[in-house]
């Protein structure tokens, strides 16, 4: 699969649950990522605040 970034288009990866997953797309471009390799889901019931 390719992926084409331009230098002013930000993308979020997401669904990213391995290792393999998370360096594939490092090799191609992508620096944003989200998914069950950085941290379970949360219940509903306590929402994470930033």
């Amino acid at each position: 699969m390719s992926f084409e970034v331009s230098h002013t288009t930000r993308v979020i990866m997401e669904g990213i649950e391995t290792q393999n997953q998370l360096t594939n797309w490092r090799q191609n471009g992508i620096s944003h990522f989200q998914g069950f390799l950085f941290a379970s889901a949360a219940p509903l019931s306590s929402p994470v605040r930033s």
